[in-house]
């Protein structure tokens, strides 16, 4: 390490933080050393609903040539698809971000959803056995595994939760839940943009065809209260019913009885989120209105 990155930062270079470096490939006088005043890499995550080689050439032709970008990355399980860019790439620009075949996703965040989905750093194993999912069914059907994102905006973990979830063939609902408007209404144009802007639209381009064993639905409310007894369960969103709207072509510009017909049939999905046999004498305010979850991920902020 040069003594100009060390009078920089001096706190890192401890023998123990150095060999952690060192364990994990991490270069870190490149980080330190990085002269046009940005990380040497940023992070972007493949939408699977496109085809990954074709998505992949497009980013290359987007690049400087020559270049090594994009470059997989190695720790986390290939099927959430993290990739690095350099680090100046102008990714607001990009056609691929602009058309939502990529996410600009840090991959610190995508490392928590991999934490709460996989044991692959801690046995080397793929998917937990969430997919236990498909050998237990509850009249005829398989159960779904039941994720839960408190203050999920902008939503990018939980479109990788889903996305992961849809890769796995595991059926899932994966629920957000935020106390902020302004922030729900960001993360619902996120999950939009990229998990629906697809359907209904004829293309050029190549569509992947991922399984939809993944449903999302959001909820306007307080994660600390979410699901207890005496409080209103506002859902705002619903996948399978954005889907069906989107492909009608009746999204854009409801009018006020269509969105009355939207906040019924929202209300009417509520109702199965209850438990069917609830205890009317246990009840209390901190009874659960909703089914519980198998997965809970908490990350305040991106």
């Amino acid at each position: 390490m040069s003594d100009q990155a060390s009078e920089k930062s001096p706190t890192l270079t401890g023998k123990n933080l150095q060999k952690f470096y060192a364990q994990h490939d991490v270069n870190l006088e490149s980080l330190l050393e990085a002269g046009n005043g940005c990380f040497p890499c940023r992070f972007i995550r493949l939408n699977p609903r496109w085809d990954r080689d074709e998505t992949l050439q497009l980013l290359k032709a987007e690049l400087p040539t020559p270049s090594v970008y994009p470059i997989p990355v190695p720790w986390l399980d290939d099927a959430f698809g993290f990739y690095a860019l350099p680090g100046d790439f102008p990714l607001q620009r990009s056609k691929s971000f602009q058309s939502a075949r990529v996410y600009g996703h840090d991959v610190s965040s995508g490392a928590a959803v991999a934490a709460l989905l996989t044991d692959q750093h801690d046995a080397h194993t793929p998917i937990i056995e969430a997919a236990g999912a498909h050998s237990e069914t509850h009249n005829g059907q398989p159960l779904q595994l039941r994720v839960l994102d408190l203050c999920c905006s902008p939503g990018l973990k939980l479109c990788a939760m889903s996305d992961f979830l849809n890769h796995q063939g595991t059926p899932a609902m994966v629920i957000g839940v935020d106390v902020s408007e302004s922030r729900m209404a960001v993360c619902k144009k996120v999950v939009h943009k990229y998990q629906l802007m697809h359907e209904g639209i004829t293309r050029s381009s190549t569509l992947a065809t991922p399984s939809d064993d993944s449903r999302i639905r959001l909820y306007l409310a307080d994660g600390t209260t979410f699901g207890m007894e005496n409080r209103s369960l506002n859902l705002v969103f619903d996948s399978v019913a954005a889907s069906e709207e989107n492909v009608l072509g009746k999204r854009k510009r409801m009018n006020k009885s269509a969105r009355a017909r939207q906040r019924k049939r929202l209300d009417a999905l509520i109702s199965l989120e209850q438990p069917k046999h609830c205890d009317s004498l246990l009840s209390s305010s901190n009874t659960p209105i909703i089914s519980l979850f198998d997965r809970v991920l908490n990350c305040k902020s991106d």
